[in-house]
């Protein structure tokens, strides 16, 4: 390929299978002569100038970039409808899955919530209900462990209270004549 003594004969490389091909490419010579072309290559659909990247058409895509040190450029075309259809379809392959997940995982996570808080409906019960002058122990079997902390902080809560109204009890009462005898008088403006 590199040694051709008529670079304007342009050479078509076989099909690689039946029916059309998706990318195209052409193999030039930096002069611009086509040295080898895919099968469905159309010379005339790619750009004339031969810098590297890529460049497009309103109907084309290419990518060309330069081998053996600038002396050939190899060019490749896709059609910008294939590109579309293929990111269309890429997108859908990805979209199905979790069109399906994201409601199984919503499924799962409220089926997992609801089993995991199962054991705090009788302790959020046991709070609600009154027992013997309201200050006994809630009673918390079964609870997780960060649900656990807050019994134990609830019973501490309820024997401070208890603690606290037995002391309150235990103090003598004393009669309301001795408690505020000042404030049954009027009061006075000030002398000025």
């Amino acid at each position: 390929m590199l040694n051709r003594d008529q670079p304007d004969n342009d050479n078509r490389a076989a099909p690689v299978g039946e029916g059309g091909e998706h990318l195209t490419y052409l193999v030039r010579h930096a002069a611009g002569a086509v040295l080898i072309r895919s099968h469905d290559a159309n010379p005339a659909l790619y750009p004339v100038g031969l810098g590297n990247g890529f460049q497009s058409t309103e109907t084309y895509r290419f990518y060309t970039v330069s081998a053996i040190s600038g002396t050939l450029f190899v060019t490749i075309a896709e059609p910008l409808e294939h590109r579309q259809n293929a990111i269309w379809q890429a997108t859908m392959t990805l979209l199905w899955p979790l069109a399906l997940l994201l409601p199984l995982s919503l499924i799962g996570v409220w089926l997992l919530v609801r089993r995991t808080l199962r054991s705090v409906l009788p302790f959020r019960a046991e709070i609600g209900t009154p027992g013997q002058g309201y200050l006994t122990p809630v009673a918390a079997p079964d609870l997780p462990a960060e649900i656990a902390l807050l019994a134990v902080e609830v019973n501490n809560l309820i024997d401070r209270l208890r603690r606290a109204l037995a002391a309150e009890r235990s103090l003598p009462l004393v009669p309301p004549t001795n408690c505020a005898p000042r404030s049954r008088r009027p009061l006075r403006r000030p002398s000025a």
